[in-house]
């Protein structure tokens, strides 16, 4: 498979996977690179553009769609960790969470190095950190969320 086809194919799974749960789905006018393998920055901002939305479905308690499959619940989506892990889910580092290497560099210049300090903020402190995008602040969001984490309310 080439890049354009994989990039294709990848953009055509999001569009679907959009359609399915009634989510617009928006695509960059931008052309992406000729070399372009489905991982380029604009096609990684549609992703995780449509994570967001998802997420924000499952938050509001709507089932979601996995490509023509019958609805699935939320709650068989997203399996909450076990409580006696929550501990440890607050010690780990910035790099075990997920976030990418610009979001790290970001908060690290902040002094922020792990869960525990990041959940101590709130999205307006997070705004004030130096180099943070709104691309940054989802990531932090959904990547908390996935492990049942919140940031501290404003």
């Amino acid at each position: 498979m080439t890049h354009p086809e994989k990039r294709q194919l990848l953009r055509e799974l999001r569009r679907t996977l959009a359609q399915l749960n009634d989510i617009p789905f928006l695509s960059s006018e931008e052309p992406c690179a000729p070399d372009c393998d489905g991982s380029c920055p604009i096609c990684e901002a549609e992703l995780r553009w449509l994570e967001t939305e998802l997420n924000r479905r499952a938050a509001e308690g709507k089932t979601i769609r996995l490509c023509g499959a019958d609805p699935v619940p939320v709650a068989e989506v997203v399996t909450p960790p076990a409580p006696a892990a929550e501990e440890r889910r607050r010690d780990m580092s910035l790099e075990d969470l997920g976030l990418s290497l610009r979001t790290r560099v970001s908060l690290d210049g902040h002094g922020i190095t792990g869960v525990r300090q990041l959940r101590q903020m709130s999205v307006s402190d997070l705004k004030k950190v130096r180099n943070m995008t709104q691309e940054g602040l989802d990531e932090i969001e959904y990547q908390l969320g996935l492990l049942g984490l919140t940031l501290e309310q404003e």
